[in-house]
């Protein structure tokens, strides 16, 4: 017999690393270069913590001007977009970048969200299938609709990867 709790199973497990999101921002508010290594690894949308995206996209934001990823700078810059207290404060922020004594594990910690990111999408896109398969939707529909969802996502993470990759 299939429940509604056999979804839930895919939602009691949220898969995400807080300490490589946290390393991640350290890591790129210490170093330029590593900013430049991750930007074609991982985007704003793939963190999990609503705040750490919020901070991803405001550093994204300053690379992409060349004005560098320094506290002060995205300090500023999340004023004027007003969400400094969506990103936790000045205080977070400091407490982020004091938090990491080294700056060359920038690439494991965006390889690490990146894979946890892709984990989440599938769960959500099994969730969905399941829920269907429960409600009664035919099952190669559901089968073509996974698919293709899957299809999908793999072809968004290819054009993130290109649209971020760095000059040839």
């Amino acid at each position: 017999m299939t429940t509604a709790t056999d979804t839930t199973m895919f939602q009691e497990y949220p898969h995400y690393s807080d300490n490589a999101e946290r390393g991640l921002l350290g890591v790129c508010l210490l170093s330029q270069d590593a900013m430049d290594e991750v930007t074609h690894i991982v985007t704003a949308d793939l963190f999990f913590n609503d705040r750490h995206s919020v901070i991803f996209d405001a550093m994204l934001k300053l690379h992409a001007e060349s004005r560098g990823g320094d506290i002060i700078a995205l300090v500023s810059r999340l004023k004027e977009l007003g969400h400094l207290k969506d990103a936790g404060g000045e205080s977070y922020l400091a407490e982020l970048m004091n938090s990491v004594h080294v700056t060359y594990n920038a690439v494991h910690y965006a390889n690490t969200i990146r894979k946890h990111a892709e984990a989440r999408r599938i769960r959500q896109t099994l969730a969905e299938g399941l829920q269907r398969i429960i409600d009664g939707d035919d099952a190669n529909e559901v089968r073509a609709a996974v698919e293709q969802s899957f299809f999908d996502g793999d072809r968004a993470v290819e054009r993130q990867q290109t649209e971020a990759a760095p000059p040839a």
